[in-house]
């Protein structure tokens, strides 16, 4: 079994333009979401979209060497698929993590945690992106085996499914959330850089990690408290 980590991104932000190269702590938060997971595993990738305004990105990353696609802009559950189809190779019981770029708290370590905890319960989908999980809005990520996405691209039909991914994958398999027994309860706190709010937040919560790259993320979580 193989893992493939696959992180979207793109310029255009609607609610925050050209997000993913501000910079936090020197580097941009884009990079800073591929760095904390691919130093754990090489088949990660940022598949961003072929839209002239992500060619900046495409710059960006041939320069520091990062693993990208470029597909459609609307359609990323197509973009996603298109991606596995020419890295190839990838088999159905293979496992897919999707992330998103404006999320930096998800880890190599908190990564390895969700994969045992996939593979313990025996599931087809995995998500620790909703409530139930009682993690910080923002420290998301979701697992499922890559038969489901080729199926999710054949059978999608609505645009938010095309959008968003994996809404046939959840209607289709059952959901599966992580949870951490004897974690404290985080739901309150809000991590992800969407709005230019959040930015200044994380720009001032990460001020004094000395760090970044190898802070763990539920480490990360504990300093919530504090800030708050």
């Amino acid at each position: 079994m193989k893992i493939f980590i696959f992180i979207q991104s793109r310029f255009s932000s609607t609610r925050l333009p050209g997000k993913a190269l501000l910079h936090l702590k020197g580097l941009p938060i884009v990079e800073w979401a591929y760095k904390r997971v691919a130093k754990g595993f090489p088949n990660t990738y940022i598949l961003t979209s072929k839209d002239s305004s992500d060619d900046i990105l495409e710059e960006y990353f041939k320069i520091k060497e990062i693993n990208f696609f470029r597909g459609d802009l609307k359609n990323v559950l197509k973009r996603f698929y298109d991606a596995s189809t020419k890295i190839g190779g990838i088999q159905d019981e293979d496992l897919i993590v999707r992330l998103t770029a404006d999320n930096i708290f998800p880890d190599e370590s908190f990564l390895k945690l969700m994969i045992d905890y996939f593979q313990e319960n025996q599931c087809d989908y995995l998500t620790s992106s909703k409530p139930e999980s009682k993690l910080p809005y923002g420290l998301s990520a979701e697992i499922f085996k890559y038969k489901y996405l080729k199926q999710a691209y054949k059978n999608a039909t609505t645009a938010y499914e095309k959008e968003h991914v994996t809404p046939w994958i959840i209607k289709a398999v059952p959901l599966t959330f992580l949870k951490l027994p004897n974690y404290p309860n985080y739901s309150q706190f809000r991590v992800t850089i969407d709005t230019l709010e959040d930015f200044l937040t994380m720009t001032k919560f990460t001020k004094n990690i000395d760090n970044l790259l190898e802070a763990e993320a539920l480490d990360l979580c504990k300093g919530l408290e504090k800030y708050d």
